[in-house]
């Protein structure tokens, strides 16, 4: 807010390119060694001030340095800040905060959701969530941010910089462009809507060849009378443990139970998690449909400890579904299924 205050008194220093872009360097420079620095920094300050100052320092020593940073490019006279003015990289930096809200949100509901996921590779998935946040951050600043700013300050500028007026000009009018986005926002959640979601209309025979012998035992479990275990495939990879369950519904129902998966130690003591939500994107299953759910636990989630795989079906209290065989605890509400080691992270 100081250098805000700093800027806005005097916007512009009358520096040459040369002298601008020299300075836009040397601040960038500073930046990059205020961050190498900070843990030791941090040390310096644990040592001499105390644990509240080295916890500062952590997580704060390097603000001084882009304030400099700050203030020098919103001089926009040097090389780098006329680089840095192109439309797209504005309405990235104008977007960010609208991405500071979203992103969370949407990793929350991957991680909740993951078999909805689990036909796309780790590269489309990860162009999947960055292409919704953007569409959706943009999308955010255009229609709710801009006009509620506008709401506020009324008719008083509120961007100085050229570069950032225009683009206050251009998209504050809601024209083509925001259009576009959310044309573009709908068709890849159109796409998602169609694909995601459990594997359904699988055969006994795919079933059969997916499980492996040592995991037939446990083929046919139930869950409250309600849902089988058709067959399971539990393959560690070298990005993490790959899980993949057949289940089959005994009545016509709508999925809406979560699964818990966990990762326990010979006590059946949880080492982490892997719950997600049945997948129910297009509707109920029909009495006898099978269908595959698919899920990795990534390696730096795995312990040395775990020796199974704990499996479980609650409802939104929390009710655990009966299991009627195999190796059960909780009550016979958890079935447990031994695993091999994996490599953990940093192994």
């Amino acid at each position: 807010m100081c250098v805000a205050l700093a800027w806005r008194s005097k916007p512009q220093l009358g520096w040459n390119p040369w002298l601008a872009t020299a300075l836009e360097i040397g601040a960038g420079a500073l930046c990059a060694a205020a961050m190498y620095y900070t843990a030791l920094a941090a040390w310096h300050a644990r040592t001499s001030f105390g644990p509240p100052a080295g916890l500062w320092v952590t997580h704060s020593g390097p603000a001084f340095a882009f304030c400099l940073l700050v203030y020098v490019f919103a001089q926009g006279r040097g090389l780098l800040s006329r680089l840095l003015a192109a439309p797209f990289l504005v309405v990235l930096g104008e977007i960010s905060f609208s991405m500071y809200l979203l992103h969370q949100i949407f990793l929350t509901y991957y991680r909740r959701h993951p078999a909805d996921f689990a036909h796309l590779s780790n590269a489309a998935a990860f162009a999947v969530f960055m292409a919704i946040l953007l569409l959706g951050s943009y999308l955010m600043w255009a229609c709710i941010e801009m006009p509620g700013r506008r709401l506020i300050v009324g008719r008083k500028p509120i961007h100085a910089t050229p570069a950032m007026a225009k683009s206050w000009r251009e998209h504050l009018a809601r024209g083509r462009k925001v259009y576009l986005a959310g044309l573009a926002m709908a068709c890849i959640f159109g796409f998602l809507y169609l694909t995601a979601g459990k594997v359904s209309g699988v055969s006994d025979s795919q079933v059969a060849a997916m499980t492996p012998p040592s995991l037939r035992v446990y083929a046919g479990t139930k869950f409250g009378g309600v849902f089988t275990l058709r067959g399971l495939n539990i393959q560690c990879e070298a990005d993490g443990l790959h899980l993949s369950f057949a289940w089959s519904s005994r009545q016509s129902q709508a999925l809406t139970l979560t699964n818990a998966i966990h990762m326990v130690d010979a006590a059946g003591t949880i080492l982490g998690q892997a719950d997600y939500k049945q997948s129910n994107p297009k509707g109920g299953v029909a009495a006898g449909e099978i269908w595959l759910d698919s899920l990795v636990i990534p390696v730096g989630k795995l312990h040395d400890e775990t020796t199974g795989i704990a499996i479980a079906l609650y409802d939104g209290s929390k009710h655990l579904l009966p299991i009627d065989r195999g190796t059960t605890d909780w009550g016979g509400r958890r079935l447990v299924v031994p695993v091999g080691k994996c490599p953990v992270s940093g192994q």
